[in-house]
């Protein structure tokens, strides 16, 4: 399937998803987001960062936070 995708259908996109709880720990997305525990955890991303990566960036930080909840695939988009 081919999608035409534009910068506000990435972000919408990339909002609609969260990294798993190990890549807390990559600087990118320590970067472009923060994680709150507690009573209920919740993942939220910065808009003003994510605004500030190219479209290629934000592209690639929704596959790292897809690929991330597959736990065969995890181990190795960690690698990457």
């Amino acid at each position: 399937m081919k999608v035409d995708l534009d910068r506000e259908d990435l972000i919408c996109l990339l909002k609609g998803t969260a990294p798993h709880y190990s890549l807390f720990d990559e600087v990118t997305i320590q970067t472009c987001g923060y994680f709150v525990g507690g009573f209920k955890d919740e993942w939220h991303w910065n808009n003003e960062m994510l605004n500030k990566l190219p479209d290629e960036g934000l592209y690639r930080l929704y596959i790292l936070c897809k690929l991330s909840w597959k736990k065969d695939l995890r181990k190795e988009s960690l690698n990457k």
